[in-house]
């Protein structure tokens, strides 16, 4: 069963569909990505009759694995799309799902942007 609300269950998907691009610095750990993508799967539940919205949210990954600085650096569409693209990486974040920066990653902090598209 898809993982639903607040409180996604870690062996769920969730997020079935969703199309996400990723962009920042060049990054040696793959699966700490991919990770970060399965994360946010996870996590983000696009509101009904978001069929055209789009969101990109930027935001940080710091070394504690925490993140800060989430914003909307490019959307169209409900409001309630974008703040769910926004909820998904701060409630992310905030459990710890996207785990700390990896040992050999040389800054204090990894910059990452989505691009969030519903499911067609």
């Amino acid at each position: 069963m898809p993982a639903t609300g607040a409180n996604p269950v870690a062996s769920a998907a969730g997020g079935e569909g969703l199309n996400v691009r990723t962009e920042g610095a060049d990054f040696v750990d793959r699966a700490y990505l991919e990770n970060i993508i399965r994360q946010v799967r996870r996590y983000f539940r696009p509101p009904a009759g978001a069929r055209t919205d789009r969101a990109s949210v930027r935001f940080w990954i710091e070394r504690d694995g925490g993140v800060s600085d989430i914003s909307t650096v490019a959307g169209n569409g409900s409001f309630a799309f974008r703040s769910a693209a926004m909820e998904a990486v701060e409630r992310a974040g905030r459990d710890g799902a996207f785990g700390r920066l990896p040992a050999g990653f040389p800054d204090d902090r990894l910059a990452i942007t989505f691009d969030f598209t519903p499911p067609r």
